[in-house]
């Protein structure tokens, strides 16, 4: 989110399990695309016994009948000047037995994001997206999610499927969409350039998945 000249505001959200106690992080490291990076604090929540005072961060906010925790880490950062600048957040702890990621496990969680600071187009923010990106399906039915990407700047937005990364932010090896898992019947994974709804018809495999979307 663009506050003023060079100074942006960074929001990193993740979700996880709130029994999973090496998932629950009082801070994530937050790589700014320009040399630098910093600790941030998780910014919501009450104050629990295990974050010290001094860290002043909260539990998150339990989701989907307390299984799901949601966390923001909120810091803002300032650039030297114009450029492409990749940020990006790792964690080793992702969610074990993801059918679509061979060892899930033992492969970091990655996120980025690409802000363009153009002296000729002027400030960008990214689009907000209102909807969680956890969602369930049923076997044999089809399945539809969508993020809803709002774009403040009301620029047009392009939605893709990408891959997902790991281990510093490169593709995992053995990843595939989770369609591919088990390809027979009628089992088609795709998503809408323009409105950024995902439709799978119909999930042929039990378990849990990762997909990466891409917004530009």
């Amino acid at each position: 989110k663009h506050i003023s000249n060079l100074t942006y505001e960074i929001t990193v959200t993740t979700f996880t399990d709130p029994d999973a106690t090496g998932a629950d992080r009082c801070t994530l490291d937050v790589h700014f695309g320009d040399g630098s990076m910093e600790t941030v604090n998780r910014s919501n929540g009450v104050l629990n016994n295990r974050c010290t005072a001094n860290v002043n961060t909260g539990d998150g906010e339990l989701i989907y009948q307390n299984t799901i925790r949601k966390n923001r880490y909120i810091t803002t950062h300032t650039y030297a000047g114009p450029g492409s600048y990749i940020i990006t957040m790792s964690d080793p702890n992702r969610v074990d037995n993801i059918q679509n990621i061979p060892n899930s496990v033992s492969v970091p969680f990655f996120l980025r994001s690409t802000l363009v600071i153009s002296s000729t187009v002027g400030p960008n923010t990214s689009p907000d997206l209102f909807y969680y990106p956890v969602d369930n399906g049923c076997m044999q039915k089809p399945y539809f999610h969508n993020p809803g990407a709002v774009d403040p700047d009301g620029d047009s937005l392009h939605f893709s499927f990408s891959v997902c990364d790991g281990d510093d932010g490169k593709p995992i090896p053995g990843y595939v969409l989770p369609n591919e898992i088990n390809p027979n019947g009628m089992n088609n994974l795709e998503i809408d350039e323009q409105s950024g709804t995902l439709s799978w018809i119909t999930p042929q495999a039990f378990g849990d998945f990762n997909v990466c979307i891409l917004i530009q």
